[in-house]
């Protein structure tokens, strides 16, 4: 049972999810990622395609871009 959650855990990994935004105390507004809240960068850095990672460096999930 442990084996098949782990690769239902993996799949639903690949499916991308939107990233959430949330300002900072300095009022910044810091993009996490939806499944680990974990720190992707800044919004002002993230609207350039080039910064835009396809999937999160912490847990591995597909991060979906698109507004």
């Amino acid at each position: 049972m442990e084996v098949r959650d782990t690769a239902i855990e993996a799949l639903e990994k690949q499916l991308p999810k939107k990233v959430d935004f949330e300002e900072d105390v300095t009022e910044d507004v810091c993009v996490k990622c939806h499944s680990c809240g974990c720190f992707l960068g800044y919004q002002v850095d993230c609207l350039d395609e080039n910064y835009q990672i396809d999937y999160c460096k912490h847990c591995g999930q597909r991060i979906d871009w698109s507004e």
